[in-house]
């Protein structure tokens, strides 16, 4: 349906406003309005000292909730405030300042003021035409499939570099979505050390050497031959750059620094004709740190996260953009179909260990993390010694989370925590989606894990249930309500509490003593069923004694080990003395 039909006033309205701007302004002529294909157009032309502009108004469909368009009706570059050739007129009325009183004619007036300031007359000055022009990096960008990614430390890097030198250094390319995306990862000069991590991407291209060439005053064409290039490569007279490059079948990038500042060319070197792909530089600015101060030390941190599953693989994504450093991740299981409706990890894991595959992901969250991973059940039936393995590992975390839901292997955990005084934090989701619980346990704060646990258990089951939903369902995120409906918890009742149990870990390392939380485990509700009111419903559990931390072990006295090590001996050979 045409906006005109549903609104004929105001059509009726814009066609009287036109008429009379054409009768008012003798610069406006050979004005009509017709329907184009059921659309309200208006062709008219603008004369302007000798020139005479050929336009076209049109109305959208959603006039006036939209501005409508003034373009040339040949295709003519008439303008710098212009979308290209065949672009439409970036107008003082657009849609980021749009109004519905704005009127057609005004659209058209705004055009000549645009024209006729542009392009002065022999008895009248440059006048000044504001620029409206406030692009985003990603409009800037969408018309470029080649780009070439350049931060404010690579730019500090490179711009520190002597004039008319030739470096080499190692460029990253990622094709996706028909669109490649190069990184500078190295650049290798004596005394700058300037380097990332690889990241990790099956789509990613391949790394590429790159020669970094400093001479802004070197002139390049806008669109550049392969000649081009050669001349400007003979022209640095490096030792630098390798002459293997300019041989057929070779492929290389050019990093050149012109007087509009970094431009990445990627060459091949053919027997015929070489070819030469131009990157579009999209600088990436200095926003500086994300992260609240406070998170920052994070980094020197290692959490250890039991169970990688979809509560599990949620937290660790959770703790890796929060700014935590080295994780070690324990979990058995391997990704399947079924998995990917409430998973972190996506269908092209499926087949793959979690904990495997979640480390990729992590790496290309922040490929400067160091992530561990064993592939085992803790509480299963395993060999001994990969259990003592991963036990080992845990226990040199600052910190464990339980995402498994499993007495068992939280009955683990809570033995190393325990031994070693580690914070525990862990969290699970009710059946059905109903809500979750989270808790934690710090030494010496709250009851030892095991305790601490107990009365989150006891909490649960003094509450009276509403419904016949059962917290302790075979189906973990599955249950029946009263009248025998599925419940099914989704993956955003699974995100909830994963994020609740992030900030309960990120707040026991960084504010153990005085945490932002007054209580140290909650139950979340996400439903009206249950103990909880109404969604958002959140209870409080109040532990209720601070047990001691303390290890049931004691130090045997030296006497007594060197009695047990000397009755280990053959009878002849005993220390008698």
């Amino acid at each position: 349906m045409f906006w005109w039909m549903t609104n004929l006033p105001r059509a009726i309205e814009e066609q009287e406003q036109l008429t009379e701007l054409a009768e008012q302004r003798d610069w406006l002529k050979n004005y009509c309005m017709d329907l184009g294909e059921g659309h309200l157009k208006a062709n008219f032309d603008i004369e302007h000292g000798q020139h005479t502009y050929q336009l076209s108004l049109t109305y959208p469909v959603v006039f006036p909730d939209a501005p409508p368009m003034i373009k040339t009706r040949n295709g003519e570059k008439i303008s710098g405030h212009q979308y290209g050739k065949m672009g439409e007129l970036c107008l003082e009325h657009r849609p980021d300042n749009w109004h519905p009183d704005v009127t057609g004619a005004m659209m058209i007036e705004s055009a000549y003021r645009l024209l006729s300031g542009e392009n002065p007359t022999d008895d009248t000055g440059i006048q000044e035409v504001i620029d409206g022009h406030a692009t985003s990096i990603g409009q800037e960008a969408r018309s470029a499939f080649c780009r070439f990614v350049i931060t404010d430390d690579d730019l500090s890097a490179l711009n520190s570099l002597d004039k008319n030198t030739v470096i080499h250094g190692i460029i990253s390319e990622i094709f996706q979505d028909k669109t490649f995306s190069a990184r500078i990862m190295q650049i290798m000069h004596p005394g700058l050390p300037h380097s990332k991590p690889e990241t990790v991407s099956s789509d990613q291209r391949g790394v590429c050497d790159v020669y970094i060439i400093n001479q802004p005053s070197q002139k390049i064409p806008k669109h550049p031959s392969f000649d081009d290039f050669q001349a400007c490569i003979e022209a640095a007279n490096s030792d630098a750059f390798k002459q293997d490059h300019l041989k057929p079948g070779s492929r290389f990038c050019l990093l050149l620094s012109t007087d509009a500042g970094w431009r990445l060319r990627w060459i091949y070197v053919k027997e015929e004709k070489s070819s030469v792909t131009v990157y579009r530089t999209v600088v990436d600015p200095s926003l500086g740190t994300r992260l609240p101060e406070e998170l920052q030390q994070l980094s020197g941190n290692k959490i250890g996260i039991v169970g990688c599953g979809s509560m599990g693989s949620k937290i660790a994504m959770h703790l890796a953009r929060s700014g935590v450093g080295s994780f070690l991740l324990v979990d058995d299981d391997v990704l399947l179909e079924g998995n990917l409706v409430r998973h972190q990890l996506t269908s092209r894991d499926i087949g793959f260990h979690k904990t495997r595959a979640l480390r990729e992901q992590l790496l290309l969250v922040d490929s400067s993390l160091t992530v561990d991973t064993k592939e085992i059940r803790l509480g299963g039936q395993e060999s001994s010694a990969f259990t003592v393995a991963a036990m080992e590992q845990l226990a040199g975390c600052d910190l464990i989370v339980d995402a498994t839901a499993e007495p068992a292997a939280f009955n683990i955990i809570a033995s190393i925590c325990k031994k070693k005084k580690i914070p525990v934090v862990w969290g699970s989701v009710f059946a059905g989606g109903i809500g979750g619980i989270i808790g934690r346990a710090i030494p010496d704060k709250d009851p030892e894990p095991l305790e601490a646990r107990n009365q989150v258990r006891r909490w649960c089951d003094s509450q009276e249930a509403t419904n016949s939903i059962a917290l302790n369902d075979n189906t973990p995120y599955g249950a029946r309500g009263d009248q025998g409906e599925a419940m099914v918890a989704t993956d955003a009742d699974v995100s909830v509490i994963a994020a609740h149990v992030t900030r309960y870990a990120t707040d026991a390392l960084v504010n153990p003593e005085s945490s932002n939380f007054p209580h140290s485990a909650y139950a979340i509700g996400l439903s009206r069923s249950w103990a909880f009111t109404d969604p958002f419903h959140v209870r409080p559990i109040i532990y209720l004694d601070q047990a001691d931390w303390g290890s049931d072990e004691e130090m045997a006295t030296k006497e007594d080990l060197l009695e047990f090590i000397n009755n280990m001996r053959p009878e002849e050979s005993k220390d008698v003395s």
